[in-house]
């Protein structure tokens, strides 16, 4: 009896032990999995403050300020030397595909932007999908193969109606305060309810001094505004057709023979252009400085392609560690099938934003591959939401929110192949109108995918 209970004893000993072992060796993966990260995560140093970082570079404070100060520098360059750029920013968009993968972003992370009701991530979203298209000169077809698998969010009530109607000629509706008339039809139906007393509609003037900005206007005063505003452009450009009188316009180099009639052109003479004027205001500016800022740090990513792949050859070599069973194999980048890892990084950063993966998970795997690069994509979330509320901004309602003006004087100016210098100074002269006191910009794309940041004064 006294050999039979000790062999038991022994027995229960030498399975306490075998269990702790076994508890031991799977803590040790743990432990192994844990301590390569945060000696990665000791390596990285940018990672560490690029929160804090982000959020004080990239605010609307700090890019005007930034802006004013090299514009203040290229004033006085002028004076002492005589020569100074004529812009500030030379942004380069060399590759299209990074602009699509972008928007392609943006356009996902709206249609989960909770902080946004129904309407107006609808706005949003049609702000997005037509402004960088029309900007950057790329096919709507190239976007909508983009933004085809991207789900559209359901309408949370019923009450809210449809984003306002989008004309042939690439205009829209008036726009409405209250979001229940947004088409020129129902204006037709309900003209007579939109008068004021005085039987006439409000002009597009007296919005500050009579009725609210919520009120909608009728067919009628849509007709007075465009009438004023006719008249208004058409000071403009007599004013301007006096000043450019007598000056010749540049000459193509391509002509060997010069003709006289070449010398007698007015400033109402259309010409080729290889460019394009986006007169804007603060918003449009940080808005443009933002999705830059983006573009070049996805591009960062997809040029570091080879340090990825190199990475991955590292973790792949024979470690006495994967012997023992301690190497925690990373399944996200591995077994690529053909893909690459910046398609691959795309994908974790859409699992991201739909939250799918965890803020930590992320950092790590992009800690992993991009350990120099991998920082600068950590807030992205941060740079998609700023770019959604000023793309709020952007597409408002609000009639006397003029940001949604500037914009459709580019669209209906990007159209034409052609213009004239009477279209660019009345461009300019409108522009004046819109932004009154506040700051003005120029952002103006050339052909070759260049884009000119320049700081200019309305007065």
């Amino acid at each position: 009896m006294r050999n039979g209970g000790l062999l038991r004893l022994v027995s229960r000993l030498l399975s306490s032990c075998q269990r702790a072992n076994i508890l031991q060796r799977e803590w040790e993966k743990v432990w192994a999995f844990q301590t390569y990260n945060m000696y990665l995560r000791s390596l990285d140093h940018q990672g560490i403050q690029v929160k804090q970082s982000d959020k004080k570079h990239f605010s609307a404070k700090h890019l005007v300020d930034a802006i004013k100060t090299k514009h203040e520098e290229h004033r006085r360059q002028q004076k002492t030397t005589g020569s100074a750029p004529k812009y500030q920013y030379l942004w380069q968009f060399e590759d299209k595909s990074i602009i699509v993968d972008v928007l392609r972003l943006m356009v996902m992370y709206v249609a989960n932007a909770s902080q946004h009701n129904n309407l107006e991530r609808h706005r949003i979203r049609e702000f997005f999908i037509k402004f960088i298209p029309t900007f950057f000169d790329i096919s709507e077809d190239i976007i909508a193969d983009s933004i085809r698998d991207i789900e559209r969010a359901t309408p949370d009530d019923d009450s809210e109606d449809v984003a306002p109607l989008e004309l042939p000629n690439g205009g829209r509706g008036r726009r409405t305060g209250n979001g229940k008339k947004t088409d020129l039809r129902r204006g037709v139906l309900d003209k007579n309810q939109n008068r004021n007393g005085n039987g006439k509609g409000r002009s597009h003037k007296d919005d500050s001094a009579t009725g609210s900005k919520e009120s909608t206007p009728d067919v009628d005063s849509v007709g007075e505004d465009d009438a004023g505003e006719m008249a208004d452009d058409q000071a403009v450009t007599e004013v301007a057709n006096g000043n450019w009188a007598g000056v010749a316009t540049p000459v193509d180099t391509r002509q060997s023979v010069l003709h006289t009639e070449d010398l007698d052109f007015s400033a109402d003479q259309p010409f080729s252009r290889d460019y394009y004027k986006l007169w804007s205001n603060q918003t449009i500016f940080v808005f443009m400085s933002l999705f830059q800022t983006l573009y070049d740090r996805l591009k960062d990513i997809k040029a570091s392609e080879e340090e990825a792949r190199g990475e991955t050859i590292r973790l792949n070599r024979d470690k006495p560690a994967k012997d023992l069973g301690l190497f925690r194999r990373d399944d996200y980048f591995f077994d690529l099938n053909g893909e690459t890892y910046y398609s691959r990084t795309l994908q974790l950063v859409e699992d991201f934003i739909n939250g799918e993966v965890d803020e930590t998970q992320y950092q790590a795997f992009i800690r992993q591959y991009y350990l120099m690069k991998g920082w600068r994509i950590y807030t992205i979330q941060d740079f998609l939401k700023h770019l959604c509320r000023l793309g709020a901004v952007c597409s408002s309602v609000d009639q006397k929110e003029k940001t949604v003006d500037l914009l459709e004087q580019f669209y209906r100016n990007r159209i034409s192949e052609e213009t004239t210098y009477n279209a660019e100074i009345n461009m300019r002269k409108q522009a004046e109108k819109y932004i009154k006191d506040g700051e003005m910009f120029l952002i103006q794309w050339v052909e070759h995918d260049l884009v000119a940041v320049g700081l200019t004064s309305p007065h």
